[in-house]
């Protein structure tokens, strides 16, 4: 027994050369690591301490000090006056806020409100059947009656699906406001991404005389009208309606689905003004507010400048060689540019501003869906491809876009805030549910194959990374000793097209780079003055500075050369002057930060405005009026995120600052 009791150790002593030296080698890799991270962190506090303390740091985390300058200099003070515009504003204030309250109108649109919430579903049924069935008559009248134009499938569809509608809501007893609150989809939309309370949902039904006639007699009204309107018009403009009267009650829920829906506006007509509608309407809902003297509107440094870059915007689409399309194209993007504020003085809560980033990443995380089924079921377009130099690759995504490098723009500013929202969930099924989402935005910009996306997704990560935690060095450096090793576990494809970068074989790389040329000589003419503002105004001067082959380009494929070419120097200077303000205001939130996930948000939002601006340097990327609308909401995003993180430390220092039912306004 005894001997078997000592065999393993006679059995490792056997073994003990190889087994040590095994070991030795083990400790001297560990050792050698050791030194090395020790060294990195080392070189990280170094980094970081020259940053914040240096030259750098100093200007870069210097906002608070030139707002302060700001708000008691000599513009302000010349102009308004101490405490004049505040009490002037104060004055308008309460005669408009009298106004309104005692208004007819006001008046009525709350008695209708209060109304539809508080009748029972049973009526809504009344409606819905009454206007299927008269909306069916209507279309066998058009189509036994001669002269009358022959309705198409859609018709009856729409009038099938009103009376299929209408036989649960008959079968209901409840408020319309009582289902909402207790419906489990109903209840994820108005209660966690608009914020509404478990009393807002708790509205008995009233019974009222001549109701359930009055349902069945609009919806015979609302039936007969499809002889002339197509039903789904008819629904559409029911469904408008009921969105503008919500978003008067509440206008960041107007803000809040107009950011969700900047990729779906392509489902409509004429997406651009989709979506210019619907900034319009959630500005109307919050100016009833601030006059009433229950949301705040505050100007800073930064806003103001976003303002001059609007008016620099405004005049040029008026002094312009574009024309009317120019100008049109001008008051479009200053009608967008709207947003800014609305999310800046609307997101005014951590959870505002997180619903916001909400629905940001929910929207693209479709989007990207979209595109990855796109390219399985073989619907990739192989038009914006090269294909005698990648005839290996099937075809370019385009999801709801339509463009591809349009849907790289849009995911790549994305991405961030996508990560930010896996990162910061708190259970198994949140973080598996990102893990997941993660996958699909990145396999679907993969499969648009713009290169410049990738290059702007990944230092986007990489500068998210270094903001919020200083072990991204030691990631950086894991990831560099990786890099040779990954030709060999990625696809052959998309290293050809990684590696494609620059080279003037690939036509899309040529074009580029002598529409860069072309432009740059039209800019010497026009350096001071600018051309004008739009894609119609580039298209009149450019061919007569374009090389032989390029005359065709519709823009710069480059955000700086558009704006220079577009606006001139003055221009081009006051961009740069607000994103040197954006830069600072965020920095200097990152240095003295203390609330984990504000700081994460707004790094997020920080970091996508990077990701647009690289994209910037190779494209257009305000091209598409819609990936200018989300530059302009990622910028306020990360604005508001720093505001609220702000106003929580002043809490904490016990600084009185204005309640959230207030009004002020301070420039």
């Amino acid at each position: 027994m005894k001997n078997k009791e000592k065999r393993p150790a006679g059995f490792a002593k056997d073994a003990s050369p190889r087994a040590e030296k095994a070991k030795r080698g083990g400790l001297s890799r560990l050792f050698s690591l050791s030194i090395i991270f020790h060294l990195l962190d080392k070189l990280t506090c170094a980094v970081y301490n020259a940053l914040m303390n240096g030259f750098f740091g100093k200007i870069f985390t210097a906002y608070s000090s030139e707002q302060k300058a700001f708000e008691n200099g000599f513009v302000k003070n010349y102009f308004v006056g101490p405490g004049k515009l505040e009490k002037n504003f104060r004055k308008i204030r309460e005669r408009l806020s009298k106004a309104f309250e005692t208004s007819f109108l006001l008046g009525t649109l709350g008695d209708i409100m209060r109304c539809v919430l508080s009748s029972s579903l049973r009526l809504y049924g009344n409606f819905f059947l009454s206007f299927g069935l008269y909306s069916i008559l209507a279309y066998f009248t058009r189509e036994l009656v001669p002269g009358l134009a022959a309705p198409d499938g859609s018709f009856l569809v729409v009038s099938a699906v009103a009376i299929l509608a209408s036989i649960p809501l008959l079968l209901s007893r409840e408020s319309l406001a009582f289902a909402v609150g207790h419906g489990r989809i109903t209840r994820l939309i108005f209660a966690e991404a608009f914020g509404f309370k478990d009393e807002d949902f708790d509205v008995p039904v009233k019974k009222q005389r001549g109701k359930a006639n009055l349902s069945i007699l609009l919806g015979m009204v609302f039936g007969l009208l499809t002889f002339v309107i197509h039903p789904i018009y008819v629904v559409m403009t029911i469904v408008f309606v009921a969105v503008v009267a919500v978003v008067i009650v509440t206008p960041e829920i107007g803000v809040i689905s107009t950011i969700f829906l900047i990729p779906f506006c392509s489902l409509f007509e004429m997406p651009s003004l989709t979506l210019g509608i619907f900034v319009l309407v959630s500005a109307f809902g919050y100016l009833i507010k601030l006059v009433r003297g229950k949301r705040v509107f505050k100007i800073e440094i930064l806003d103001l400048f976003v303002i001059f870059f609007a008016v620099v915007v405004f005049m040029s689409g008026i002094i312009t060689a574009g024309g009317e399309a120019s100008f049109w194209s001008a008051v479009m993007s200053c009608v967008l540019m709207v947003g800014f504020f609305l999310v800046v003085n609307l997101m005014r809560t951590e959870k505002w501003v997180n619903r916001c980033v909400s629905a940001i990443v929910g929207s693209s995380v479709i989007v990207a869906a979209i595109g990855v089924l796109q390219y399985v079921f073989g619907y990739a377009e192989a038009g914006w491809l090269d294909t005698s130099y990648f005839s290996d690759i099937e075809g370019r995504v385009v999801s709801l876009f339509d463009n591809p490098n349009v849907l790289a723009a849009y995911l790549a500013m994305s991405f961030p805030l996508l990560l930010a929202k896996t990162s910061g969930a708190d259970t198994r099924r949140g973080k598996l549910l990102g893990l997941l989402s993660v996958i699909t935005v990145v396999a679907c910009a993969i499969l648009t194959w713009s290169r410049a996306a990738w290059i702007a997704m990944i230092i986007s990560v990489i500068l998210m990374g270094l903001i919020n935690s200083r072990k991204t060095f030691k990631g950086l450096f894991v990831f560099a000793l990786a890099i040779p090793a990954l030709p060999f576990v990625l696809p052959d494809s998309v290293v050809k097209r990684f590696m494609s970068i620059g080279d003037l074989a690939d036509s899309s790389s040529y074009y580029r780079v002598y529409t860069w040329r072309g432009t740059l000589r039209a800019i010497k003419d026009y350096f001071f003055s600018g051309i004008g503002y739009g894609s119609s105004a580039y298209a009149e001067i450019y061919p007569q500075y374009a090389y032989a082959g390029i005359e065709a380009a519709e823009h710069s494929h480059s955000l700086f050369l558009q704006i220079l070419l577009g606006l001139g120097i003055f221009g081009l200077l006051v961009f740069m002057v607000v994103l040197f303000l954006f830069a600072q205001k965020n920095f200097e939130y990152f240095k003295n930060a203390q609330d984990a996930s504000l700081k994460l948000a707004a790094s997020s939002a920080f970091a996508a405005i990077c990701a647009a601006l690289i994209i910037g340097l190779f494209d257009y990327v305000w091209y598409s009026f819609r990936i200018f609308f989300m530059f302009w909401v990622l910028m306020a995003v990360s604005c508001a995120a720093v505001r609220v993180g702000n106003k929580e430390e002043e809490r904490k220092r016990g600084v009185g600052l204005c309640g959230p039912d207030s009004a002020s306004i301070d420039i």
